[in-house]
């Protein structure tokens, strides 16, 4: 993950007016996007720096699952678009979609601001798919295989789903205090962020509520999708893509 280099970050005037629009928002004393439906199981970037790509495709798949549930509640689920649901020729609308992760690591290589696997800027992909239109591709025959990035777009293999949602924006929010977060998680499903993931505690963590955070000069990106409390201890719950045999079943909760 590559930080932008901005010193003094303040929320542009567009963001204040939406966080404005929160403050007075009732919301519950705990909340679990998952159990909504709105959240794909948490896939694993292997040994590459790809964070950034899977959080940004997080909240893409958690804004189209909350638009279905709402117009279509029959529908209310997330697909799993593993490399193991491949016997059927699916479009890439609600789950994460490992193919899709693929082609954006291909297509939207752009150094020194978009590098693949060594790093991206917080919203790099989000940003890609906006200027290319705001459609992701249909066609799934680019498996996830990071070892074997080419940075050369596959254009000849990828057709945009032009009968899906369009993505024509995003809120980027540099600012923002710990009762706003609860808003814009309970009100949006999924909120990016990023965390320390360098130290030894983290990499291994197993579960339990996390407080071994040893600095706020983050490296990683990850989505925070709730936020609960145990035994008076308050914790956002986070998702991380790293595989589900890493925290709590690809999860943690973090003080």
């Amino acid at each position: 993950m590559i930080h932008p280099d901005v010193l003094d970050r303040k929320n542009d005037p567009e963001v204040e007016e939406y966080l404005d629009s929160l403050r007075s928002l009732q919301v519950p004393e705990s909340f679990d996007a998952r159990d909504k439906g709105w959240i794909g199981e948490p896939k694993h970037q292997k040994s590459c720096g790809s964070c950034v790509v899977f959080t940004n495709v997080a909240l893409i798949e958690t804004c189209m699952a909350r638009v279905t549930c709402r117009l279509h509640p029959e529908d209310c689920r997330t697909f799993d678009f593993s490399e193991q649901a491949r016997e059927k020729t699916y479009i890439c609308r609600y789950g994460v979609c490992n193919h899709f992760v693929q082609e954006a690591l291909e297509c939207g290589y752009d150094p020194p601001e978009v590098k693949g696997c060594d790093g991206a800027l917080p919203d790099s992909y989000i940003q890609w798919i906006i200027k290319k239109g705001g459609y992701m591709s249909d066609e799934l025959n680019l498996p996830y295989r990071p070892a074997q990035l080419t940075h050369t777009c596959p254009t000849d293999m990828l057709q945009d789903d032009k009968a899906g949602v369009k993505i024509t924006g995003e809120l980027f929010v540099y600012d923002v205090d710990e009762e706003l977060l609860k808003r814009l998680v309970y009100n949006n499903g999924a909120v990016q962020t990023s965390i320390a993931a360098r130290d030894d505690s983290f990499k291994h963590y197993t579960g339990g509520i996390y407080e071994g955070c040893s600095s706020n000069n983050t490296n990683h990106g990850m989505v925070i999708v709730g936020y609960d409390e145990e035994d008076g201890e308050k914790y956002w719950i986070l998702k991380n893509s790293w595989g589900t045999k890493w925290g709590e079943d690809g999860y943690m909760r973090v003080k």
